[in-house]
């Protein structure tokens, strides 16, 4: 996955979607997903780590249309939150859900 997405307050934003290494065993692929902020003099890079389960897309490039349409979808309504060079910030709990920050 790469792309240039403006957001609702017409910031731009390159995204670059690379598979990561996992165990073999895991019930997951994952992927490191860099956001960089275009309109700064020095591009502001943010990391996120997306994992697909495997029960949910089982093969990896199932996975990887999962990360370009629904994750791509979900990113971008946290990237067009980014103001002050801030974005929602997202922790995992202990139940499987996420708290948004």
């Amino acid at each position: 996955m790469e792309e240039v997405y403006t957001n609702v307050n017409g910031v731009k934003f390159k995204i670059i979607g690379l598979p990561e290494k996992v165990p073999e065993d895991a019930d997951y692929f994952g992927f490191t997903v860099i956001s960089l902020v275009l309109r700064t003099e020095e591009p502001i890079t943010n990391h996120y780590k997306a994992l697909v389960k495997k029960s949910i897309c089982p093969t990896e490039s199932s996975a990887e249309k999962w990360l370009n349409t629904i994750g791509k979808d979900f990113l971008h309504e946290i990237l067009d939150t980014y103001e002050e060079e801030q974005t929602l910030m997202l922790f995992p709990n202990n139940n499987g859900d996420w708290y948004i920050l």
